[in-house]
């Protein structure tokens, strides 16, 4: 189980392919953690990358800190980055894990070669609270097993492949979540305060905005918006995507290593070690 220390806290992060090799960070968005990055990491690791996927704090196996301020995870990563990027990273980010990767990208250009900014917009949006407010107490936050939580899973029809990553035995006994309702409220509550588009003006690094076609999260116009705002970027519209547009892994992959100037190399596809 792979864990650094980057600023003060612990983070836990999975890795695949050699590490002599150029490094691609990839960040997941809120609620998620690292392993759902899996079909995608294998992929670019087949390519010929070495691919790390942290857990954010506050989330899978990282420090549970009860600071959710965006800069504290972006400074979370930049540790992470400078320990691990040999000098500089090919960064992903999905969701809120894309408003880290643009806080990264715009504090720290050295750090960043490339970045991908998978579906994630800059606009100030606290009118979205009260659904993330009525989400925390709808939600289920315990399970007498792990059986009755994927059951849960099911019956409501949510992704196993995003949720079930994130299920662990509570301390106390029972099922629960690798984050914390208040945390992810209070996450976004303060991401939502201010618009971004100032960070996204300064970043210099080449930037590839991946918007999926049957997104509600990141219209058409916003996405247009982005890329007129940054230097050096290119909007791509991912046909019958959704806002998890790396849920379809092979594409994905592909469109990064594209962008990346890559080819995808041989099948073989590492685990994480």
């Amino acid at each position: 189980m792979p864990m650094l220390t980057s600023n003060g806290i612990r983070i836990h992060y999975l890795e695949w392919g050699h590490r002599s090799s150029p490094a691609i960070v990839l960040i997941h968005g809120l609620t998620g953690c690292a392993a759902i990055w899996e079909g995608v990491a294998a992929r670019l690791a087949a390519a010929g990358y070495r691919v790390l996927a942290p857990d954010l704090r506050e989330h899978g196996r990282s420090a549970k800190t009860g600071d959710p301020r965006l800069a504290a995870y972006a400074a979370d990563m930049i540790g992470l980055i400078e320990q691990t990027g040999h000098g500089g990273v090919h960064l992903v980010g999905h969701s809120f894990g894309a408003a880290v990767a643009w806080e990264i990208a715009a504090s720290r250009p050295d750090l960043v070669k490339r970045l991908v900014l998978e579906d994630h917009h800059p606009d100030a949006a606290l009118s979205t609270l009260p659904y993330w407010l009525e989400w925390a107490e709808e939600w289920r936050w315990r399970f007498a097993s792990r059986e009755e939580a994927i059951a849960y899973l099911t019956e409501a029809g949510r992704s196993l492949a995003w949720w079930e990553p994130s299920l662990i035995p509570l301390p106390h006994g029972g099922w629960g979540w690798a984050f914390d309702k208040a945390m992810m409220v209070e996450t976004i509550r303060l991401l939502y305060l201010r618009d971004y588009w100032d960070r996204l003006a300064v970043i210099t690094a080449p930037t590839l905005l991946l918007r999926g076609a049957e997104s509600t999260h990141l219209s058409p116009d916003v996405a247009k918006r982005m890329v007129e705002i940054m230097p050096d970027a290119r909007l791509v519209t991912v046909a019958g995507a959704d806002h998890w547009i790396h849920r379809d892994a092979g594409p994905y992959a592909e469109q990064v290593l594209a962008f990346l100037g890559a080819s995808t190399g041989s099948p073989e596809q590492p685990r994480p070690v």
